[in-house]
């Protein structure tokens, strides 16, 4: 028999191969950012952050070369743009005065090798001794320069229409109280599309508002005030047309204090409201794209921190020799599962990377489908029975039948779905399949679960979007598993939409060309 020692050691070897295999799937992580468009630095906490580390991409980001930082040759803070260096200053030194690990500096810029100036976004983390003191910064930073472009030419077009509207020749009436038009110039008869003076002299004023309760303030407020300033209506021009204008008006009364007239100006700001809209719904898309941006970040850091915090616990209690085989068992047991959690996000995060950047490989074969199905259906029935769920698997494929496209790529959509279903149900069936069609393969994933509300449905593909969803965050998950499939779907030119009619759940259906 092995002696207790033999079977730890063969345990600790294990597990320092399971930790071998998690260290070369983060540097696949790592490889995403030093190949990507972001720059990772390390810099000491001196007057120059020197730099300690930088990822190898700063070459044909900034046009320097690791070595220009690491051997002093360029500081980092003399890149800094002179005007933003004070402020950037200021920021660090606030988040280690109060202490702060990770925190975004407001957008700077700093100068590349040939003088030119980038826009870039920094997220730094402070590290801490273990006195407490701030000895290092390691980060970030994303070059947004193209971003800041886009803003300044729609500041540049606000102006630019700030400039033709307050420019612009305005209408000029004088009516009187009942709103009887005694005099009109040429832009107010353009502007209610009349062609003459007469024309307009019989129309009235009163009836020309949109709304009567707007005509109906206009004269409480100018008979009480004397005057109305900016008072936005909606008026109808002599085709019907409605239009937002903004008049500037006040009274004017004989010696007795009784009302001849009233005359004032008229704007047609029917474009600026039109701008304003746009602006607010531009304003309204960027608060929910930060929102769900600052969420998703949210849930992928507690979807990661959850099994590294399992992986490092337990493997320092391994380290207890007091511990009893089986205690030990069981701590190797949850850190293999939490490193099989953490694989699976690493996987998920670097295969949609590649989705989005076009790198990811596609491989097409010939193959049997229902041995493919029969695969999944192994991999998932265990797991789904200990659910208390029945796997159903539903095919018209024969044996023999053989398909042409990327096998490994089509089970990767089929085990997402499942996986998904498997979360999101507690009681009924997941059912799965495939048929075929001609050179089309019809799939599909249905379960008896909790279903996706109506509101949910035109967004559960996007990336994103899901990580504020109630049911991720009570049932967990970073989310990407549809924003997955639906990439991996294209690649391979097919189609994947929730099926609107299934009401016991959820239903996903897709279908691929085979030949």
């Amino acid at each position: 028999m092995k002696s207790i020692e033999q079977l730890c050691n063969i345990e600790i070897q294990l597990l320092k191969d399971r930790i071998l295999e998690l260290e070369k799937r983060n540097s696949q992580l790592t490889n995403l950012f030093v190949n990507g468009n972001t720059v990772i630095f390390r810099w000491r906490n001196n007057s120059d952050w020197t730099v300690e580390y930088v990822s190898p991409n700063v070459e044909h980001i900034l046009g320097y070369t690791v070595s220009d930082f690491m051997s002093g040759k360029v500081k980092y803070a003399e890149i800094i743009y002179k005007e933003d260096l004070a402020r950037v200053t200021g920021e660090v030194a606030t988040a280690v005065e109060e202490q702060i690990q990770h925190f975004e500096h407001q957008d700077y810029r700093i100068f590349d090798s040939s003088g030119n100036l980038h826009w870039v976004y920094d997220f730094t983390t402070v590290i801490y001794d273990e006195n407490g003191m701030a000895s290092h910064f390691y980060g970030y930073i994303l070059d947004i320069s193209r971003r800041k472009t886009a803003e300044h030419r729609l500041a540049q077009s606000e102006l630019r229409f700030r400039s033709v509207f307050e420019n612009a020749t305005i209408g000029y009436y004088r009516t009187a109280p009942k709103g009887q038009i005694y005099m009109a110039n040429p832009s107010l008869l353009k502007m209610l599309e009349y062609d003459n003076l007469y024309d307009l002299i019989n129309w009235n004023v009163a009836i020309g508002y949109a709304n009567p309760a707007d005509r109906r303030r206009f004269r409480e407020t100018i008979e009480m005030q004397g005057v109305v300033s900016g008072y936005d209506s909606v008026w109808r021009t002599r085709t019907g047309k409605h239009i937002y204008v903004r008049e500037y008006a006040s009274v004017v009364k004989d010696e007795n204090g009784n009302t001849i007239f009233y005359e004032g100006t008229v704007e047609d700001i029917s474009l600026q409201k039109k701008y304003e809209e746009e602006l607010l719904e531009a304003k309204e898309i960027a608060v929910r794209a930060d929102n769900l941006k600052s969420s998703f970040l949210a849930n992928m850091s507690h979807e990661i921190r959850t099994p590294l915090n399992g992986i490092l616990g337990f493997t320092q209690l391994l380290s207890d020799d007091d511990l009893s085989s089986g205690e030990r068992k069981q701590y190797i047991k949850i850190i293999n599962k939490s490193s099989d959690q953490l694989l699976r996000i690493i996987s998920d995060v670097l295969d949609l990377s590649k989705i989005e950047v076009g790198e990811l490989t596609i491989q097409k074969k010939e193959f049997p489908v229902k041995q493919m199905l029969s695969d999944i259906y192994v991999t998932f029935s265990r797991i789904a029975e200990d659910k208390g769920l029945n796997l159903i698997m539903e095919t018209n494929c024969e044996e023999t039948e053989t398909i042409i496209t990327d096998e490994h790529r089509l089970k990767q959509i089929f085990m997402n779905l499942i996986q998904n279903a498997l979360k999101f149900t507690t009681h009924g069936n997941i059912t799965f399949g495939a048929s075929l069609s001609g050179a089309v393969l019809n799939c599909f994933v249905a379960d008896t679960g909790i279903g996706v509300p109506e509101d949910k449905r035109e967004l559960i593909f996007d990336r994103f979007k899901n990580s504020d969803n109630e049911h991720a965050v009570k049932f967990g998950g970073a989310g990407l598993g549809l924003s997955i499939c639906r990439g991996i779907t294209e690649l391979l030119d097919g189609t994947i939409v929730l099926d609107s009619e299934y009401t016991q759940g959820a239903k996903f259906i897709f279908t691929l060309p085979v030949l």
